[in-house]
């Protein structure tokens, strides 16, 4: 797998490769709120 090739302009994105977005964003954002909550909360 290669992260640093050129997007093709004409290809569209997949509803997989989308669907992977929302999920890794979700993710993170969730990763984040728990070291938060643990650093401030719970301390």
């Amino acid at each position: 797998m290669c992260f640093l090739k050129n997007k093709d302009p004409d290809h569209p994105k997949t509803f997989n490769l989308k669907l992977m977005h929302i999920i890794n964003i979700i993710a993170i954002s969730l990763f984040i709120l728990a070291i938060l909550l643990k650093i401030f909360v719970l301390d």
